[in-house]
Parts: C-alpha cells; structure tokens; sequence
C-alpha cells in the first residue's frame, strides 16, 4: 500500500525537526503511541494501542531513523506485531521552507501480514492516511508549545 501526501506547519523547519528527531515528542505524537525508547544508532523500541476497529491492539516493534539531511529529510522504517498481524511500513519525509512555515511531504510504502491483511486495501489505506494525519496534527499542536 503506497502511502503520501503532505502538510504545512505554521513553525519554522528547524523546530519542526528538532521535534521529528526527539523520541519524546514522536512518543506523544504517534497515534497510540505508549513508548519510543531510543536504543542508540537512531533505533527505537516502540509500542501502540490502536483502537481503530480493524487493527485494534497492542503492537510492538522497532523504529530506525536513517538517509538523515538535517534539517530537511529524513527516511523512517517502523515494523510493527501484534495479535492481529504485522506492519512493516517505510517513509521518507522532506522538509521544505514554505512562506512563514514549513511543508512536510512524505511518500512510503506499508506492507502488513496476518488478520490485518484481510482487511482490504482500500481500508486500510483509509487508516493509513487517518493515522499519519493525527501524527502530523499532533506533532503540529506540540511543536507550537
């Protein structure tokens, strides 16, 4: 399932990836994100409690952060498991200076196993895009603080 799309911060780009590069902030901002514990080298154990319908669950995994440009890219590679089947999803993020703000594109791909397969493309495009536009909102209310 190939996923993108962008979305326009009001904060300058520096801020924007000071906060992309903070496992604090990433924690909070990832839907159902409980943990996102750095275990050096730009990886990450994560955990999420999802609780949209047809992936609703606890999922566990990893996070590596790699092809880092700072200020202004960065690829993501997250695998996910749980009860319902595994994620494995990779995207490149792009950073560019935009009027008073900053504009995040993103382009990537997620591959996902088990139950979860069964739930059809078309929805669980859907979810994608509904989990990646609570992340951006999310990130964009903290970066503001």
């Amino acid at each position: 399932m190939k996923l993108q799309g962008q979305y326009y911060f009001s904060a300058h780009r520096a801020e924007v990836w000071k906060s992309l590069n903070d496992p604090v902030t990433l924690a909070k901002a990832i839907p159902g994100g409980k943990t996102f514990k750095p275990l050096g080298n730009d990886r990450y154990a994560i955990t999420m409690e999802l609780g949209i319908p047809a992936i609703k669950g606890t999922y566990k995994g990893y996070a590596e952060i790699t092809n880092k440009v700072a200020p202004k890219s960065y690829t993501i590679h997250i695998v996910a498991s749980g009860a319902t089947g595994t994620v494995d999803a990779t995207a490149h993020i792009d950073l560019q200076d935009q009027q008073a703000g900053t504009l995040a594109s993103y382009t990537g791909e997620a591959k996902v196993s088990g139950a979860l397969a069964g739930a059809g493309s078309r929805i669980l495009s859907g979810i994608g895009k509904i989990i990646i536009g609570q992340f951006f909102k999310s990130l964009d209310r903290m970066v503001q603080r």
